[in-house]
């Protein structure tokens, strides 16, 4: 989950497939293929040896982490990378046929994570297999995304983590809600400038979570100014 996290701004910055990170990260996935799940675990059994979130414990009963419940997460955000970075990858075909597949047989309005990772699919891909993704996805978005503001401090799916930008291919069917995130975002940011998370380690690594939680802060904080500037909603002068 990581290496996927790294891709994201690896794409962000506009990194060359022949980055060095870019090369690492995806020779690092290329090696890490279980064929046993078709697919990529979204943590290894060591992170249970590191302080980490409940949700990320791997079970090894079960063979995978609690956030593990269905193929398209992470799989089919990776998916994605190799679209992007390993075009020629001589599996890429099998594994996009595997998401397409999987993402029919994901049931409505699908789950918030997976409805991410496909979306960073659907932006990779051309031809018939966008318009299978962008009409599965364009079925569910509004459901799938909470409309409510008044639980948006809760921990559900909000207009701006879909429609993050302007030129999102789901811009139009969110865009009253995006607006009024967008002022909702800019009136809850912190009085010293940042955006803090609204969940918690429950309890567990005390000693950790707050080294965590800052960091957090700082993560989301960078998230939301790329948004507000990609929706021109912050002056620089």
């Amino acid at each position: 989950m990581a290496t996927t996290v790294g891709l994201q701004h690896a794409k962000d910055l506009k990194l060359s497939a022949e980055h060095p990170i870019v090369q690492k990260a995806m020779s690092y996935l290329q090696n890490t293929y279980d064929e046993k799940i078709n697919g990529w675990h979204a943590v290894s059994e060591e992170v249970n040896l590191v302080p980490h979130a409940p949700w990320w414990y791997f079970d090894p009963e079960k063979g995978h982490s609690g956030v593990q419940t269905t193929w398209a997460n992470p799989n089919a955000e990776i998916v994605g990378y190799f679209h992007l970075f390993s075009p020629e990858h001589p599996r890429l075909k099998e594994w996009t046929e595997r998401a397409v597949t999987e993402l029919k047989k994901l049931s409505h309005p699908i789950e918030m994570h997976d409805f991410l990772c496909y979306d960073r699919l659907l932006s990779e891909v051309k031809g018939e297999t966008e318009s299978i993704l962008y009409k599965i996805l364009s079925s569910s978005v509004r459901k799938t995304v909470c409309t409510d503001p008044s639980l948006w401090n809760e921990y559900v799916a909000k207009p701006l983590q879909i429609a993050s930008h302007p030129a999102s291919p789901f811009y139009e069917a969110l865009n009253e809600e995006v607006h009024m995130q967008l002022n909702v975002e800019i009136e809850n940011q912190h009085q010293k400038g940042y955006w803090q998370p609204n969940w918690s380690w429950f309890g567990q690594y005390d000693d950790t979570w707050p080294i965590a939680q800052k960091e957090w802060k700082g993560i989301l904080t960078l998230g939301m100014l790329r948004v507000l500037t990609a929706y021109e909603r912050v002056n620089y002068n």
